[in-house]
């Protein structure tokens, strides 16, 4: 059962979906926000749980997207959380094969300044210059 509320949760689906959701609320939320000053002044004003003590009570209907905002918010930390621990966890999990393969021994373009020097030369039709 916690393996698939794991797997779930680290779903990439999960995260398209929470992301549509943010952007969603977000929209929504600039609608309310626009048409109900009143309400949303007083959040410059006092601290954010004062706030929402005074109007959450009444004005649900007003400031609902702001709790749908905020637990999608929390949902997609969770999210990112279990996604990274489950690249992390694979890329350990794989060291052991990969162990006569060292990635930092290998000769990639980024590390060798020779080879970033020549591609600058291609790249800028500097073919003269020796950097």
């Amino acid at each position: 059962m916690l393996k698939r509320i794991w797997h779930f949760f680290g779903s990439v689906k999960v995260t398209f979906w929470l992301l549509l959701i943010i952007a969603f609320s977000f929209a929504l939320g600039s609608y309310y926000v626009k048409y109900n000053p009143q309400i949303f002044k007083q959040m410059n004003y006092s601290l954010f749980q004062d706030w929402f003590n005074l109007y959450g009570r009444y004005y649900p209907e007003k400031i609902w997207w702001l709790v749908m905002l905020l637990l999608s918010l929390f949902a997609l930390g969770i999210n990112t959380c279990i996604c990274t621990l489950d690249r992390l966890l694979s890329l350990f999990s794989n060291r052991e094969k990969n162990e006569q393969e060292n990635i930092f021994t290998k000769n990639y373009t980024f590390f060798n300044p020779h080879l970033f020097s020549d591609s600058v030369k291609w790249t800028f039709n500097w073919h003269d210059i020796r950097l």
